[in-house]
């Protein structure tokens, strides 16, 4: 009787042990989650892959990502700042490829603040009236339980035809890392175990 408890203790401490030794697995491979640029880049990778030609020195620029159900609204809570992010690192990668991206943000003259100088903006009567722009990437964002699907297509805007288009999930734990619990936006919110 004392050999087979001794067993059965023994049993279940290995049995502990393992469950300890899965969770540390899960946990290393969540975090070794590639970050918002790295999508980014995969984003433009598949947009050049499958490019139909166009003219030489074409010029491309890249909108913001939109809600695919709401084209003027942007992702708030968990997905806040997903589709600027999205947008400036197409930016980025698109340029190092070799694309000919047009800052369309760009304004006519410097701004000059006390705590910042800047030549980006917004507002349409700060910004060149004449942009030229070949081709456009557009993106939509949606929101399923556990990722973004992100859809981009590039555009020729004489045409209005996709000339070549992407898709990429991005998991919701990319957004906020591996914490369980926490307090956003004066929100308890509470991940997958």
């Amino acid at each position: 009787m004392k050999y087979l408890v001794l067993i059965m203790v023994m049993f279940m401490v290995g049995c502990t042990n393992g469950h300890q030794f899965g969770k540390r697995e899960a946990t290393q491979q969540q975090e070794a989650l590639p970050d918002l640029d790295t999508f980014g880049a995969q984003l433009a990778v598949e947009l050049g892959q499958y490019v139909r030609p166009f003219k030489p020195n074409s010029t491309v620029a890249v909108t913001s990502f939109f809600r695919a159900n709401q084209l003027d609204n942007t992702l708030d809570g968990q997905g806040f700042g997903l589709g600027l992010a999205l947008q400036e690192s197409l930016m980025t990668h698109l340029s190092q490829m070799g694309a000919d991206v047009v800052e369309y943000r760009l304004r006519n003259a410097l701004s000059l603040q006390s705590s910042a100088d800047s030549m980006l903006s917004r507002e349409l009567d700060m910004l060149n009236q004449r942009q030229k722009i070949d081709l456009v990437v557009v993106g939509t964002i949606v929101e399923s339980r556990d990722i973004y699907l992100v859809n981009a297509r590039l555009v020729d805007t004489l045409h209005n035809r996709s000339v070549s288009a992407a898709s990429i999930s991005i998991p919701k734990i990319a957004m906020w890392g591996t914490e369980r619990v926490t307090n956003r936006n004066g929100q308890i919110i509470r991940s997958q175990y």
